[in-house]
């Protein structure tokens, strides 16, 4: 499960150990969880830390809090909503964004397992939010995940046809792309989807 060589920074592995050393509540999901943990395909600066528990993740940010002093390093919150909370962390002048996040989405694989003390998010899980992902933003590394996870093996075409199937994507808003003069300029967005539910 874990690639040869490590992908992540000094401080975000001291802030996961931190954090991990305090909860089992949470998991780490996104570009940051496969490189470390699945695929050792790129670099990731952020670490996503979900919770399906309210109440779990509800605490998350004193947990954070714990983290920072216990590692040595700054705390800034830059937004916090109910369902969602972006931190920064600094240490020596390095930075991550560490996102809390309230996930009501059905989970693929309930049981997430660990490594070195953290809860990773399952392989199937991260793909099919990666995929639903590509449906609301263009970045990237996004692309560059499912990559390198179709050549690992994970068969995305099978995970799309399972999502429709079991109707875990939500209606899609689409709407045009306009230009600082509001005219169409031949491009769609969707604002607001690509969640599973």
């Amino acid at each position: 499960m874990v690639p040869a060589r490590r992908f992540i920074t000094p401080l975000q592995s001291d802030t996961l150990r931190s954090f991990f050393g305090q909860t089992q509540g949470f998991f780490l999901t996104g570009g940051t969880a496969l490189a470390e943990f699945y695929l050792g395909h790129r670099d990731s600066e952020d670490l996503d830390l979900f919770a399906v528990d309210k109440a779990c993740f509800d605490g998350g940010r004193d947990l954070l809090v714990f983290a920072a002093a216990q590692t040595g390093s700054t705390l800034n919150s830059l937004r916090v909503t109910p369902y969602f909370q972006r931190h920064e962390l600094e240490r020596d002048g390095q930075k991550i964004l560490v996102d809390l996040v309230h996930d009501m989405v059905p989970q693929i694989v309930k049981d997430k397992p660990s490594s070195d003390g953290v809860r990773v998010d399952a392989i199937e899980d991260i793909t099919a939010n990666k995929l639903c992902t590509v449906l609301s933003r263009i970045e990237l590394k996004d692309y560059v995940d499912l990559y390198f996870l179709d050549k690992a093996g994970i068969s995305i075409e099978e995970l799309a046809e399972d999502i429709a199937r079991r109707t875990l994507l939500q209606s899609l808003n689409v709407r045009p792309v306009l230009d600082a003069e509001g005219a169409e300029t031949g491009r769609f967005e969707v604002p607001a989807g690509g969640r599973r539910f």
